[in-house]
């Protein structure tokens, strides 16, 4: 049975909706691991501030799947997966005020590639979905 012209709408409001709470993540995540990769933690301004707004992106992203559970797949699942483990690592250079980021370079390089996949799957749908309202 053909979706209906709202149903296509609702999609893809929804799965845009999805892409702009990823994308957020991402962004605010890659800035923060780049300034830590490149600058001594103790220099990087509301570094644990910045901490918890990247959490709180990441509990609002997973609430969103949670409400929204038809929307998930396993490549999303995978990448919050991967950013939680990015977020401990960073969490502990920050805490420890560490130098070493080794493990945390390899977290954060797991996940920027995770989400690359996810954000291509997710243009894909949106812009198929456009097509077909």
């Amino acid at each position: 049975m053909p979706f209906t012209k709202e149903e296509l709408t609702s999609d893809f409001y929804n799965f845009g909706e999805l892409y702009e709470h990823l994308h957020n993540l991402y962004k605010k995540t890659k800035s923060l691991s780049d300034e830590i990769f490149n600058e001594d933690v103790d220099s990087i301004k509301l570094v644990e501030l910045r901490l918890s707004e990247i959490y709180s992106l990441f509990n609002t992203a997973k609430l969103f799947l949670s409400v929204k559970g038809d929307l998930n797949h396993y490549e999303i699942s995978s990448l919050l997966s991967f950013w939680e483990r990015a977020y401990f690592q960073m969490y502990l250079v920050v805490r420890d005020n560490d130098q070493n980021t080794s493990w945390m370079h390899s977290e954060v390089e797991n996940y920027l590639g995770q989400h690359a996949i996810v954000e291509s799957m997710l243009d894909s749908k949106i812009k198929e979905l456009k097509n077909m309202i």
